[in-house]
């Protein structure tokens, strides 16, 4: 299990905004422009939370 998360790590490590659904940055620019908020979860043990 151990392995599975720091390969999980590793790779989220590198996400960028290049790797976006194209009209994915638009959308949430869009919300934010109308001051709509945006939630995310994951059922990952990893992944962190920030705000």
């Amino acid at each position: 299990m151990q392995q599975k998360n720091t390969h999980y790590l590793e790779l989220i490590d590198h996400i960028t905004p290049a790797n976006l659904y194209p009209g994915v940055a638009a959308l949430f620019a869009d919300l934010k422009q109308h001051g709509i908020k945006i939630g995310l979860a994951s059922a990952s043990k990893s992944a962190s939370v920030s705000g």
